[in-house]
């Protein structure tokens, strides 16, 4: 993500990228920021409660989500951030990941790039920057996607329905 964004803040002064969250990478991203001499446009934030986290998505226009499966071959799931960001009518930047593009749907309510390809992550944020009309048909689109897909009511009647197979099935 910091890479993709550092050609970006140096062509577009007035964006700031905040990451959130700690971890192994830290001192690693921490070290990348310096390199690149970006510390003006992106901050590291660290770990942030839920509300912290929601405020700060209140605040942005897009979210950028590079998820990547680990050396060991671990992968996420579908990152509860991901649908709170688009249940806020943000568009996602993300990844061909694990279970991202059940989500996802790229070009409708965000876009999805091949884990750790700096270029077109780059690409699609430019892209975004530069038609923010996008932006708002790609919210209006992902607050739809989540709310068809995770509303509490759809997610009974599926559990109901897994329930009632696994009982005629014992």
């Amino acid at each position: 993500g910091v890479r993709a964004v550092a050609g970006i803040v140096k062509a577009y002064p007035q964006i700031k990228y905040r990451i959130i969250g700690k971890g192994a990478l830290m001192l690693s991203v921490s070290k990348t920021i310096k390199e690149l001499k970006v510390q003006s446009f992106v901050k590291l934030l660290g770990s942030r409660t839920n509300n912290e986290v929601l405020k700060e998505m209140s605040r942005a226009d897009i979210l950028i989500a590079p998820s990547v499966t680990s050396r060991t071959g671990d992968q996420e799931g579908i990152p509860v951030v991901i649908m709170e960001a688009l249940a806020t009518g943000m568009p996602v930047v993300s990844t061909y990941h694990s279970g991202i593009p059940e989500l996802i749907q790229s070009g409708k309510n965000g876009f999805l790039v091949p884990e750790r390809d700096v270029a077109a992550l780059s690409e699609r944020l430019e892209y975004l920057i530069e038609h923010p009309e996008k932006c708002v048909a790609m919210g209006i689109q992902g607050r739809a996607c989540v709310k068809e897909k995770f509303n509490a009511v759809k997610l009974n009647e599926i559990l109901e329905e897994i329930l009632e197979n696994l009982m005629q099935n014992n």
